[in-house]
Formats: structure tokens, C-alpha cells, sequence
């Protein structure tokens, strides 16, 4: 029973006719098209609200009212879709007649109501979104509203409206009709010279192609004329740039290779600058200490011959035991002490002696790694160096203390100089 009065509701309903409209704006809706019509009415202005509210953060005073007007048919537009679906066909016929009541109603009071489909809701809808003053004019202008003379905005909508309104009048579509033969007449006058330009284009156009064909044949016949010597010019610059790539390749070679050869010998290079500051103090040390043993033994010396003790006065060559005795005592003090002297001096000697070895090492190091900058340095030299670097020092103490010859930082720049 209740399929059979569903199906008797929407059958009556399919064939339900509104008239919607508004400032040269007529349309008939049926059936369910008037539902979804009304329901996407109020969303379009609810969409609209929210653009504004979003950008400008305020909603003029004429949009709340137009959208105001749209839920107020929107209400009786649900009330009429539930009926639809659950009541008598009495009460659908009752729903519809109501809509029918609140749409024209409110289609012929003020304010104004307007479709967002029509001609005057897109020119509402795109002035509000570019400024709501100006579209708050335009609606206040159909609605013979006040506007207020000093908001320039506002003013400029209302007089938008009024050139809106009167672009459908007969005599102003009269005089458009006339400026729009003048501006046809312009236009054709363009048209002609756009051809008379395309042309004078083309024409240019077929002059420039044949330049660049006689330009083409020209260059390919000084090519023809000039090729042997452009490409002698050509050899004979790659191989300077091979050349040039080959030098700088090198050096980098070079480079490289004497870096590597600081790195091995930075080490020895300080450790030798360490033991030449360590052996001119133990120089400066054992000299002093030698100026000091000498002090010991010429003083007292110098004392006992002007201030001869008593044990000396015995007669030596008669066997004086006591003179002997003085004698031989006095003898193994002095050796004892000019021993002491002895080793003194050859000690400082010996570390002078080290400190300069070390400074020339150190030296010939330095001449090392520049002759391998320039590349000047073969197996042999390196041998020669290598042996003078790292050969054992003669300290001067003992009189075996024997090592390999070491040629002096003179002799090894003597030898490349020459090459």
C-alpha cells in the first residue's frame, strides 16, 4: 500500500511545474528539478558568504539578505521533498501549492530576489568576489535602496547597475547598434591591412630566404677556398693545447710528487730541526762546563807555584818521601783534572759538530724537495741524497767512530747545477 502511494507521489510529482525569475531572467523547472534547483540556489550564495568571509573577512548586508531570502524558499523546498517520499498525495499537493506561495511571493517584493544562473546573479556574484561595496551597490541599485554617496565603491556599484539595466533598453541597444556598424567598418579597415602586412610579410619573407641561400652558397665556397688553411690552423692549435695540457699535467704530476715527498720527510725534517736547538744548548752546556774545569785547574795551579807548601820544600832528588808524595799527589790531581777538561771540550766540540750536521740536513732536505718540484732529480741523485740524509753522523768523540762519506749540501747543489 505504501509502494503504491510512493510511486502515485512521484508520479504526480513528475508532473509538477514552478516558474522561477527575476530581472530578465525565466525559467521552468519540473519534477525533481525544482528540488535540486533550490537546494543548489542556497548553496551557490552559502559558497559565496564563505569566499567573502575567507578573503575580506565580511559578508555585505545585501548578500545576507539574498541569501536569507533563498532559505526561506529553501524550507518549504525540504518540507516539499520529505513530503515527496513519506506522506499522502494530499499533502505533496498542499507542500507544492505552499512553495509555489513562497517563491512568487518573494519574486515580486523587495529586496530582490535573484538566481545565481541568471544574467544579474553572475554580475552580483563576480562583483562581490572583486569588492563587496561595489557589489552591495549594484543589488541596492534593483532594489531602489540609499546608498552612501561618499563610499566611492558603493557609488560606482549603483551606477554599474544602472548601465546594466539600461543595456537592455531598446533606444541605448539602438545607439550600441550604430557605434558597433562604426567599430565593423574599423575592424574590416584592420582586417584589410592586416592583410595588406601579411603581404608585404611575406614578400620579406621570400627576399630573406633567398639571401640565406646566397649567403649559404657564398660561405660554403670560402669554405672550399679556406678549408686546407683552417685546418692547418686547426692542427696546429690542438697540438699547442695538447702541448700546453701535457706541461700542466706534469707540473701537477710534479706537484703531486713533491708533496708526497714532504709528507715522508716532514717528520725527519723536525726531527732534525729539534736535534740541532737540543745539541747547541748541550754545546753552550758542555762549553761552560769546560770553562769551569779549566778555572779548577789553572787556579789552583797558579796558587801552589807562588804559594808552595811546606811538603814541596823536601828534597826531591835525595828520596824525600814526603816530597814525593806531594809530587805524585799534585801530578794525579792535575791529570785527573785535565782529563775532565779534555772530555769537556771534545763534548762540545762533538755537539756543535751534530748541530751543524743536523742544520745541513735539514737544509738538504729543503734543496730535495725544490730539485723535485723542477723535476731535475734522476734514480742516482735521489740515491745520493737519500744516502746523505739518512747516513750516520761522525760525533768526533772516538777516534773509530767510522760511517759512510756525506757529501755536503754544497757538493749536491754543485752536482745539479752543472747538469
Amino acid at each position: 500500500m505504501e509502494e503504491k502511494l510512493m510511486t502515485e507521489n512521484e508520479q504526480w510529482f513528475n508532473e509538477f511545474e514552478l516558474e522561477v525569475k527575476d530581472f530578465k531572467y525565466l525559467q521552468k523547472l519540473k519534477g525533481k528539478e525544482v528540488l535540486s534547483f533550490f537546494e543548489n540556489e542556497l548553496q551557490n550564495w552559502k559558497t559565496l558568504q564563505n569566499e567573502m568571509s575567507t578573503k575580506y573577512h565580511t559578508i555585505p548586508s545585501s548578500l545576507r539578505q539574498l541569501t536569507a531570502l533563498h532559505q526561506e524558499i529553501d524550507r518549504s523546498n525540504q518540507i516539499l521533498k520529505n513530503t515527496v517520499l513519506n506522506d499522502s498525495i494530499d499533502k505533496v499537493k498542499d507542500a507544492a501549492n505552499n512553495l509555489i506561495k513562497t517563491v512568487n511571493r518573494l519574486q515580486g517584493q523587495s529586496p530582490l530576489l535573484v538566481y545565481s544562473k541568471s544574467t544579474l546573479g553572475v554580475l552580483l556574484h563576480d562583483s562581490y568576489l572583486m569588492e563587496p561595496d561595489y557589489g552591495e551597490g549594484i543589488y541596492k541599485y534593483f532594489n531602489k535602496q540609499y546608498i552612501d554617496p561618499n563610499n566611492w565603491k558603493s557609488l560606482k556599484g549603483f551606477i554599474h547597475g544602472f548601465i546594466f539595466e539600461a543595456g537592455f533598453d531598446s533606444s541605448i541597444k539602438l545607439k550600441t547598434d550604430i557605434e558597433l556598424d562604426l567599430l565593423t567598418k574599423q575592424r574590416n579597415e584592420w582586417e584589410q591591412r592586416g592583410r595588406d602586412v601579411s603581404y608585404e610579410f611575406e614578400k620579406i619573407k621570400s627576399q630573406l630566404q633567398d639571401w640565406k641561400e646566397n649567403f649559404t652558397l657564398d660561405a660554403e665556397k670560402w669554405q672550399q677556398d679556406h678549408g686546407e688553411q683552417l685546418e692547418g690552423l686547426k692542427k696546429t692549435k690542438e697540438s699547442e693545447l695538447d702541448t700546453i695540457a701535457k706541461e700542466k699535467r706534469e707540473g701537477l704530476e710534479n706537484l703531486e710528487k713533491t708533496y708526497r715527498n714532504w709528507i715522508q720527510i716532514e717528520a725527519p725534517v723536525r726531527y732534525w730541526k729539534t736535534r740541532a736547538r737540543n745539541y747547541r744548548k748541550r754545546g753552550w752546556f758542555w762549553m761552560a762546563l769546560t770553562v769551569v774545569f779549566t778555572l779548577f785547574v789553572v787556579e789552583p795551579l797558579f796558587y801552589i807555584l807562588y804559594n808552595t807548601p811546606d811538603s814541596f820544600h823536601g828534597r826531591l832528588l835525595q828520596g824525600d818521601p814526603l816530597a814525593i808524595k806531594s809530587l805524585i799527589v799534585f801530578a794525579l790531581i792535575i791529570s785527573f783534572l785535565t782529563y775532565l777538561i779534555r772530555i769537556a771540550a771534545r763534548m762540545t766540540l762533538s755537539s756543535f759538530h751534530i748541530e751543524r750536521d743536523a742544520e745541513e740536513r735539514e737544509q738538504l732536505t729543503y734543496v730535495y724537495l725544490a730539485l723535485s718540484k723542477e723535476g731535475k732529480i734522476d734514480e742516482k741523485d735521489k740515491t745520493i741524497i737519500l744516502q746523505s740524509l739518512f747516513s750516520r753522523v761522525d760525533t768526533g768523540i772516538l777516534k773509530e767512530d767510522s760511517a759512510p762519506t756525506m757529501p755536503s749540501i754544497g757538493t749536491v747543489i754543485e752536482r745539479f747545477i752543472k747538469k
